[in-house]
């Protein structure tokens, strides 16, 4: 499938794998990935980049058709485990807002170290709220080619 930037009109070719799509600019050299597992009613998302980074909307793009994929094998929710701190806000945009915190359960912290480490840790959301955050910034600059 084909996608094309309505800012920039570089278009992509967009392919699916296993739990995974890769776009990459149709005679150019941008390019971009995402890979997640399924656990149960969840999606993890593993691993995700594009180039052009920031602003170029291809990360939103490849968000939505993750997690519609997921929602089609029945998940509920995203998780996204590795999110660096300089993506959370991307993140947030897209409707992952809420802090994954089992990772901090029987956990010996005062106050402050939890409050620090609540800032790092995964962050999730509804898969539906997730879905439809992507999809409307993935329509803000995307329309298929």
């Amino acid at each position: 499938m084909r996608y094309k930037n309505t800012k920039t009109k570089k278009i992509f070719e967009i392919t699916k794998g296993e739990n995974q799509f890769d776009a990459q600019e149709v005679s150019g050299a941008d390019k971009g990935h995402i890979d997640y597992q399924i656990k149960g009613n969840a999606m993890d998302l593993k691993n995700m980049f594009s180039v052009p980074e920031e602003g170029s909307g291809l990360g939103s793009l490849l968000l939505f058709l993750a997690v519609k994929d997921a929602m089609a094998k029945k998940c509920e929710l995203v998780e996204i485990s590795n999110a660096a701190l300089d993506a959370r806000g991307f993140y947030f945009k897209m409707g992952c807002r809420k802090p994954v915190t089992s990772i901090l359960d029987g956990g010996d912290f005062t106050p402050e170290e939890r409050e620090k480490l609540l800032t790092q840790c995964p962050v999730g959301g509804e898969a539906m709220e997730v879905l439809n955050a992507s999809h409307a910034k993935m329509f803000e600059r995307w329309e298929p080619a």
